[in-house]
């Protein structure tokens, strides 16, 4: 099948979190995707979108690009922002069970979107910003 190609822009608010949810669960829902992939892709998506809010835009509004490209097998979410650069390769590999001890309740955004995605790919772009990819292949049945 060739490639679909969906795209949307919201503000960078949490209020728009389910927003950008629903726009991705929905489109691999229509593709496919089982039950148990779309509620991995909603969660990471999840953690992604907000590790932009919180993080690269500092709780400051602005907007945040939704790309979908989706086949019969494969979906890739792009999430493009113009925030504060960050390299998610250069950060700290997290001990689960240092962080269960420690009682720690935030850190996790990186360890659980690359625990659910299949690949994660982080791109910065001199004047254009961050590119965040998310891709979930679908498994065969």
């Amino acid at each position: 099948m060739k490639e679909a190609v969906f795209e949307v822009e919201f503000p960078g608010d949490t209020s728009n979190l389910e927003g950008i949810r629903n726009f991705v669960i929905e489109i691999a829902g229509r593709y496919g995707f089982s039950t148990g992939e779309i509620d991995d892709i909603e969660f990471a998506v999840d953690e992604a979108v907000t590790n932009i809010i919180k993080h690269a835009y500092e709780c400051e509004t602005s907007k945040i690009q939704v790309k979908v490209l989706i086949t019969d097998d494969i979906i890739k979410i792009i999430l493009h922002d113009n925030g504060t650069f960050f390299d998610p390769t250069k950060a700290k590999p997290v001990d689960i069970e240092e962080y269960h001890n420690k009682g720690k309740s935030s850190g996790l955004g990186i360890y659980i979107v690359s625990t659910l995605m299949d690949e994660v790919l982080h791109n910065f772009i001199e004047g254009d910003g961050n590119y965040l990819t998310l891709i979930k292949k679908k498994k065969q049945t």
